[in-house]
C-alpha cells in the first residue's frame, strides 16, 4: 500500500511539473521576451490598479509600458501626451517611431507591441542638437 502512494505521489508531481514546464514555454516568448519580465508585469498591475497609463518599467534606461488604445482617436495618443508632459513637441512620426523636439533638441521615441492589450516604448537617451 506505501508504494502504490509513493507511485501516486511521484507520478502527479512529475505530471505537474511536465504541465507548468508545457505552460511556461507556451507563455514564455510572449511575456518573457523582455530582459526583466517581472518589472513588466509589475507595471501592468500599477496600470490596473491605478489612474496611470504610463509606467517606467526600467530605472536605467527610459522604458515605459502602456495600454494599447487609442487616446483622442491616435494610438499613439498617450505617448504624445506624456511627452508633451515633459516638455517635449511632438514633431513627426513614421510607424512606431516618433520624434519629438525640446528647444534646439531632438529626441526619438520606438514603440513595440508588447501584447495585444500594452506596448512598450523607449525614449533615446541621446538627445541631438538640431543645426
Amino acid at each position: 500500500m506505501k508504494k502504490r502512494k509513493l507511485k501516486w505521489t511521484i507520478t502527479l508531481l512529475l505530471t505537474s511539473t511536465i504541465l507548468l514546464g508545457t505552460v511556461t514555454m507556451i507563455v514564455s516568448d510572449k511575456y518573457f521576451n523582455e530582459n526583466n519580465p517581472y518589472s513588466v508585469m509589475k507595471g501592468i498591475i500599477q496600470i490596473q490598479l491605478s489612474e496611470h497609463s504610463v509606467v517606467k518599467i526600467n530605472q536605467q534606461k527610459h522604458r515605459y509600458i502602456t495600454p494599447n488604445k487609442t487616446f483622442e482617436g491616435d494610438p499613439y495618443g498617450i505617448v504624445k501626451q506624456f511627452m508633451q508632459r515633459e516638455g517635449w513637441t511632438f514633431q513627426s512620426q513614421q510607424k512606431g517611431v516618433l520624434t519629438f523636439i525640446k528647444g534646439d533638441e531632438t529626441t526619438v521615441v520606438k514603440t513595440k507591441p508588447f501584447t495585444s492589450d500594452y506596448y512598450i516604448f523607449d525614449i533615446t537617451d541621446q538627445s541631438e542638437t538640431i543645426s
